[in-house]
């Protein structure tokens, strides 16, 4: 996904000519398929192919789609229409091999010694590919187009597609009440599912800055690729560090250093919109810091939510607040767009960029900093070690105790559940 992002920008700004609001729109359109990951999750938790079993039958088949599209999607970007349309249907396909990987992913999860463990590996190796992706693409654009791009692209989903069948089959099948579990669990863990929808809702003003970088400071394609490979490092960097030093951390003050950290970092982009400094090594040092501890800061909301993910329902409950995640940062760019063109930010106007800037970074710093010390939210992230008790002859699991008590926290706090009621790559 990292390797063909630089092109397709491109695509969008120099030879479609899309406006920052159309991108932004255009945005929210492709990505709406990652908002109805539970249509994908109860597919694959409820529904086996033959005696193939589950999940990885529909990554292979979504692979090999995904292959024929990447070869042909040079022919079908001549307008906006059909390129929005194209990008939509292989975002449908990602999706749902994504889903059924993190199906198979939350089945490791209830099995892991030390909770974490296994989604900071995974996440280590998305961060990996990111790199490698994000090494490349810049210069393989620059120097052949956008349609050697996307043929290289359709090798490493070809690869998926085939490897997948190495994985041990899972013929478990899910539960008659499939239904009733999932509305059960989301109503019960619902001040979770809350706080996982406003993370992530501040309005944002990514494609306004990608366009000020281009237009307004002249970044070439090959700059862009510093600047993705430095957040890719990062992002490497940070899942890394996660899962080898913090998972025994205390999550809460892990969040609360990592969002004022990452909140620093938009100051900075401030800086750079009203060009005080427009430097390419401050941008890129800039692109470093907000990677890093944004990937910090969602890295225990994810680890809670697989955490908490039933038995036999772990596929569709996990990919429900997923989509709920990806929601939020749809609604956040459609928002971030209003904005942005209520402030008058054009392709060839960006005198008041750095007031949208701001606006939406203070907004994102008071809705992250509420939800991260709302009660009802930050007791999911708690982790209680279970310990040894008598009573009828076996082991008490205090972290079940724990999390009752939290459900019956949560309902005796309905003002705090209706504040907070109002989820890559970019």
């Amino acid at each position: 996904m990292s390797f063909g992002s630089i092109a397709m920008n491109f695509e969008m700004m120099e030879h479609l000519k899309f406006s920052p609001v159309e991108m932004t729109m255009a945005v929210g359109v492709v990505a709406a398929p990652w908002c109805i990951k539970p249509v994908f999750g109860l597919i694959s938790d409820k529904y086996l192919i033959f005696d193939w079993g589950k999940r990885r039958p529909y990554i292979s088949a979504s692979g090999i789609l995904l292959a024929y599209m990447y070869m042909l999607i040079p022919k079908f970007i001549e307008t906006k229409s059909t390129m929005v349309a194209s990008m939509t249907m292989i975002s449908f396909l990602l999706c749902f091999a994504d889903v059924c990987a993190d199906c198979i992913t939350v089945d490791f999860v209830k099995h892991e010694k030390v909770k974490g463990t296994t989604q900071g590996s995974c996440w280590t190796s998305r961060a990996l590919g990111s790199v490698l992706g994000s090494t490349f693409g810049g210069t393989i654009y620059q120097t052949y187009g956008t349609k050697v791009v996307f043929q290289i692209m359709s090798f490493p989903v070809l690869l998926m597609a085939i490897f997948i069948w190495n994985l041990k089959i899972n013929t478990e099948k899910a539960p008659e009440t499939l239904f009733k579990k999932i509305a059960k669990s989301v109503y019960k863990k619902r001040a979770l599912v809350f706080g996982v929808f406003m993370i992530n809702i501040a309005p944002s003003y990514g494609p306004f800055y990608t366009y000020f970088l281009r237009q307004e400071l002249k970044y070439s394609p090959e700059d862009f690729q510093w600047i993705s490979l430095a957040s890719a490092l990062s992002f490497l960097a940070s899942t890394f560090l996660y899962r080898s030093f913090l998972l025994k951390l205390d999550p809460l003050k892990l969040m609360k250093w990592a969002c004022i950290s990452s909140i620093a970092c938009q100051f900075v982009q401030i800086l750079v919109a009203t060009k005080l400094t427009p430097s390419t090594t401050v941008v890129i040092i800039d692109s470093i810091g907000q990677s890093f501890f944004g990937m910090l800061l969602m890295m225990p909301v994810i680890v809670a939510v697989a955490r908490h993910a039933k038995e036999g329902i772990e596929g569709t409950f996990y990919a429900l607040l997923m989509s709920v995640s990806n929601l939020s940062n749809v609604i956040s760019d459609e928002l971030g767009g209003v904005i942005g063109n209520l402030f008058g930010v054009t392709r060839d106007s960006f005198d008041n960029l750095g007031y949208l800037v701001l606006l939406c970074t203070v907004v994102d710093l008071l809705i992250q900093w509420y939800v991260i010390n709302n009660m009802s939210f930050s007791s999911y992230l708690q982790v209680v070690e279970p310990k040894e008790s008598t009573l009828r002859g076996k082991p008490l699991d205090y972290q079940e105790v724990f999390e009752d008590r939290t459900l019956e926290m949560s309902d005796y706090t309905p003002e705090t559940l209706v504040n907070l009621d109002h989820t890559p790559e970019t």
